[in-house]
């Protein structure tokens, strides 16, 4: 477990943790690397990382760039953004993670 506002200073820890379960066939879904938040960009760059060398593949999210963003940023890349619908084993999946999760959550409900 790595406290919230320390994962880059131990991202190379996470990235060897995600690279230990990754690998061809496996999907990984991390943070957007450019949210905005120091925790959120080092777990997509350790993920990132880890999916290369494994030959995971990786899909990124962004959390607290809803918050920022405008629908015209240029920052933000909006030619790659895709919907993902989730099936019911899925969505019970991400229920179960998101009562794991210590910090407040924005808008928790809606992510349930």
């Amino acid at each position: 477990c790595v406290p919230e506002g320390g994962v880059e200073r131990r991202e190379a820890e996470v990235r060897a943790a995600v690279e230990s379960l990754a690998g061809r066939g496996t999907v990984c879904a991390a943070t957007w690397r450019g949210d905005h938040d120091p925790d959120h960009e080092a777990v997509g760059r350790a993920t990132a990382e880890a999916c290369r060398a494994s030959g995971a593949t990786h899909l990124e999210y962004p959390v607290e760039m809803w918050q920022w963003a405008r629908p015209d940023d240029p920052s933000v890349p909006w030619a790659r953004a895709r919907a993902v619908f989730l099936d019911a084993a899925s969505l019970l999946a991400k229920r179960a993670a998101l009562r794991e999760y210590r910090a407040p959550v924005v808008g928790r409900a809606e992510m349930l």
